[in-house]
């Protein structure tokens, strides 16, 4: 069943974008920005790290102000002039990553916490659902497919039927825009499948922007914007935007140059056809595995493959397994280098925030005590705030001199800042190699793969 209809019609531009820039400390977030999303429209919104894309949602929804430019609701009303909370009565509503549902209320008891309606403390106090309320609420449920689970207590939600609770408390205030920020992380195959459908299903009667990665965009067969540097790169089909020539070169890179596979040969996931891999003056061409993590070879994959029903704790303490039982601990420094897990010890990985969940692969990955840490991809997806994060702590491992860090990245500043030495691959061989202080960065970006 679908929630609510306006008045502005289809076709109609909802939201409009005109020469929008910002600076944080002399770093161009958003660079003369323009774009316009059409009523009745489900755009997504992709990019590299830092292409703008959290920015952009600051900004029209009031939490940042720009330096210039102008952002336009439904032709009349320049945001930009108003605060957070005259901007959400207006009727755009804001999903952040990480769910933020009452969790020791019921299903049914947040949706109805989230009607519209006089909020004055005699009103609270003699509030009763009305009978059209509660049809509201039985729609918005069937919507959100949790009409069996209308009692059940929030915190005992899956995480992805936390995402479409929180989704459903933005459609019960009836919302003419949403913004949608990386729905699908941390959820199963299942819960993402059926989250692209949701969110189609609303699009026909809301205005839905999304921010997420390349494959989840497939599935939601909308127009694509593709920033970087703060401004539109590439609009169009998502096949489209694929094809650009600029869109390959800053954001996509040349997929199957071989990075991965090495890594994976490296740590044992993927069998070597040819040639030979030696660690510590030792084959171990031919050690599955487990053995090599016991040997000190730490992996943490691109796309973090952390589990997300366990929660921090135990996602960390799975990192004993090829530990010796007497060093079975957490050590606690892996809290210095990641404070925000020591809060979050209690919670479900899948809860996490996707830059939360990265912090925690890498910690997993340290309660190995490892002599070889390898790092694929690190900063995909990733918020800048946590990606100087993950920065500051790889350089504090690697001041320690206590283990070999191979960083695989795409980001080429993150890798140039850090790196002692660089090897660029193409078409599965190493194509330049030498001294990060000598690396040529025009040469090195040809290539598109650090």
């Amino acid at each position: 069943m679908l929630i609510g209809e306006h008045p502005f019609q289809t076709g109609d531009t909802i939201l409009y974008l005109d020469g929008v820039s910002v600076s944080f400390d002399g770093f161009k977030a958003l660079n003369a920005l323009s774009f316009y999303v059409a009523a009745g429209e489900l755009r997504a919104i992709i990019g590299p790290n830092g292409a703008g894309k959290t920015t952009m949602m600051d900004i029209v929804t009031g939490k940042t102000k720009p330096d210039e430019g102008d952002v336009i609701y439904k032709g009349a009303t320049d945001l930009t002039r108003l605060d957070e909370a005259h901007i959400a009565n207006l009727g755009i509503g804001r999903k952040f990553q990480k769910p933020t549902v009452f969790e020791n209320h019921t299903v049914y008891n947040n949706l109805e916490l989230a009607l519209t309606g006089n909020r004055s403390p005699w009103s609270a106090l003699l509030f009763k659902v009305s009978s059209s309320d509660a049809d509201r609420i039985d729609a918005v449920l069937e919507t959100i497919s949790l009409s069996q689970a209308r009692h059940r207590v929030a915190g005992e939600l899956s995480h992805g039927q936390k995402q479409w609770l929180e989704i459903g408390m933005l459609l019960m205030q009836d919302p003419e825009l949403l913004l949608v920020d990386e729905p699908a992380a941390g959820m199963t195959d299942a819960e993402t499948e059926q989250t692209a459908e949701l969110l189609k299903e609303i699009s026909a009667n809301h205005s839905v922007v999304v921010e997420h990665d390349m494959e989840f965009v497939r599935s939601l067969e909308s127009r694509v914007t593709v920033l970087h540097e703060g401004s539109v790169l590439a609009e169009g089909s998502l096949d489209a935007v694929q094809k650009d020539e600029r869109v390959i070169e800053v954001y996509l890179g040349r997929n199957g140059v071989g990075k991965t596979s090495l890594m994976r040969a490296i740590c044992g996931q993927q069998a070597v056809q040819t040639g030979r891999v030696f660690w510590e003056d030792e084959d171990i061409t031919a050690m599955p595995p487990h053995a090599r993590a016991k040997r000190g070879i730490a992996f943490v994959p691109q796309g973090r493959e952390i589990f997300p029903l366990l929660t921090v704790l135990e996602n960390l303490k799975t990192g004993y397994a090829c530990l010796r039982r007497r060093d079975r601990s957490v050590p606690g420094e892996i809290f210095d280098l990641f404070p925000v897990l020591r809060d979050m010890l209690g919670r479900r990985g899948g809860d996490l925030s996707g830059g939360q969940q990265q912090q925690l692969a890498i910690a997993r990955a340290l309660v190995t005590r490892p002599r070889l840490l390898v790092l694929d991809e690190p900063t995909e997806g990733i918020q800048p705030s946590i990606i100087k994060d993950i920065e500051r702590v790889i350089k504090i491992l690697a001041g320690r001199g206590e283990m070999a860090i191979v960083l695989v990245e795409q980001y080429f500043e993150f890798a140039r800042d850090l790196a002692d030495d660089y090897a660029v691959m193409d078409r599965g061989e190493v194509v330049s190699a030498g001294r990060a202080a000598d690396m040529v960065e025009d040469d090195v970006r040809r290539h598109l793969t650090v």
